[in-house]
């Protein structure tokens, strides 16, 4: 298995390296230790050779609709055209993706809430997307991606043991509570995450009442993570302003 990180869609897989820190044991194209990138071509070279699994990420593409022929464009243009292949499509409910994203936004642009909050409300609307496609596939009789619904990944071995059997792996729970260094870390907590308060980010989120008002002024935001992941995954505080404006 050989693994490559944050893809790009329009740049050759190997041009483009994006070296995180990684668990121990996995082998893959580039990686980051001790804060230094380092890469292993030789690792390419075996694979050519011995053939494989690889597992290739992408982030925060734009994706008005799901074409794995796009995704996959640059992986056969390297290696050729894979036997077969498993898609999944990770979505993080919108609650806690917001103040996360926001907090990023605000290291990237220095300091600059205005810059960060317009750089999160083009997240969002991103989001949306992301959500639209997931609530198809799950509707959809024809499996052409797998919705991994992150918070549920995160709280139920079960549906871990379900995300693994459909990418025809089998789950050992290993390395749960390792964090990569990619962008930091956690936006609220850097490398050491408490596992327990991942899917409360809202709760102790930073300018709540501007989320407030941007959640509340689109509303799609709303029916979009009550249908995938439960009217009871809408924080108490929404809930009560669409209460007071009905």
């Amino acid at each position: 298995m050989l693994f490559f990180n944050n893809l790009k869609l329009d740049q050759d897989i190997l041009e483009a390296p994006s070296p995180v820190s990684l668990p121990g044991g996995v082998r893959a194209f580039s990686r980051r230790i001790e804060g230094k990138p380092f890469f292993y071509p030789e690792l390419v070279d075996q694979f050519r050779t011995d053939g494989g699994t690889l597992v290739c990420s992408y982030e925060q593409i734009d994706m008005g609709s799901f074409d794995e022929n796009r995704l996959d464009k640059r992986v056969f243009d390297e290696f050729g055209p894979a036997s077969s292949r498993k898609n999944v499509l990770i979505v993080r409910n919108p609650f806690n993706f917001l103040p996360s994203i926001y907090k990023l936004f605000l290291q990237h642009h220095k300091g600059d809430d205005r810059k960060a909050m317009a750089s999160a409300k083009l997240r969002l609307q991103r989001w949306k997307h992301y959500a639209r496609l997931a609530i198809e596939q799950q509707k959809s009789k024809c499996k052409r991606f797998q919705p991994v619904l992150f918070e549920r990944w995160l709280e139920e071995r079960s549906y871990r043991d379900e995300v693994a059997a459909y990418l025809g792996l089998t789950n050992h729970d290993r390395n749960l509570s390792f964090v990569s260094d990619a962008g930091g870390g956690s936006s609220f907590e850097g490398l050491s995450v408490d596992r327990t308060k991942i899917a409360s980010r809202w709760a102790n989120a930073e300018k709540k009442e501007e989320f407030q008002r941007l959640v509340m002024g689109n509303k799609q935001v709303i029916d979009l993570a009550a249908s995938l992941f439960g009217r009871s995954s809408i924080p108490e505080d929404i809930l009560t302003l669409i209460e007071t404006k009905q």
